[in-house]
């Protein structure tokens, strides 16, 4: 993935900067559909294991695409909200995810071409046989 980004022209210290998680990618998309969220609803939500959840909301802090607000009540309530560049991201797996739905029937019919041609096919040989997929 790195070397296809430098390929086209993005630096690979750029991408250090923050690589999401399919996990991470999930939180932004609930976060962006539901807004404010707590986190036993966002873990419900997902179903996703509580550790997981964790790392996975403090990487997005620390990175500056979640808002993590506490409030000092018992028992402890703590909320998340997407900020600007986690509502940048949340367009962009928008993208994405609709991209990949338009995309879909081309992918699985480029899976069966190689599927089909055995274990002894290259990509090459798959971009010419599938081009007017």
């Amino acid at each position: 993935m790195v070397q296809l980004l430098q390929h086209v022209g993005v630096d690979e210290a750029a991408v250090d900067t923050f690589r999401p998680t399919l996990a991470s990618i999930r939180i932004v998309m609930m976060l962006a559909a539901s807004g404010t969220t707590r986190f036993s609803q966002i873990k419900v939500s997902i179903g996703i294991a509580a550790k997981t959840l964790s790392a996975n909301l403090r990487e997005l802090e620390r990175n500056g695409l979640v808002h993590r607000r506490a409030y000092a009540t018992i028992p402890p309530r703590v909320e998340y909200s997407l900020t600007e560049i986690g509502e940048d991201l949340a367009q962009l797996s928008a993208a994405w995810e609709a991209w990949l739905e338009r995309s879909r029937p081309r992918i699985e019919a480029a899976r069966g071409v190689f599927e089909d041609a055995g274990s002894t096919a290259r990509p090459a040989q798959i971009t010419s046989r599938h081009r007017d997929l």
